[in-house]
């Protein structure tokens, strides 16, 4: 969930949130959520933990993520992180 938003010099926002489940990792799909409608799409560019760039999260925790191609986090938008693997096929 977003808590805070982080504006950068640059363009855009880093979305200061909170894990309220589960964990988050770099590689997964990310859904940001307003309400009940989807907003966007894609991948995570980064997650900070303070100033230090970090793989994994858990729950509990706070982070700064910053979204590739994405900057207009609003607070409370949820992102879902959402891990894709691959079963190989069995006969």
């Amino acid at each position: 969930e977003v808590r805070q938003l982080f504006p950068l010099s640059k363009k855009g926002f880093v979305a200061g949130c909170m894990v309220k489940s589960g964990r988050i990792h770099m590689g997964c799909k990310v859904r940001v959520r307003r309400g009940n409608a989807v907003v966007f799409e894609g991948n995570a560019l980064t997650i900070k933990h303070f100033q230090d760039v970090v793989n994994e999260m858990r729950e509990g925790q706070e982070c700064g993520i910053r979204m590739a191609n994405f900057g207009e986090f609003e607070t409370g938008d949820v992102l879902d992180f959402i891990e894709i693997e691959k079963i190989p096929q069995k006969l």
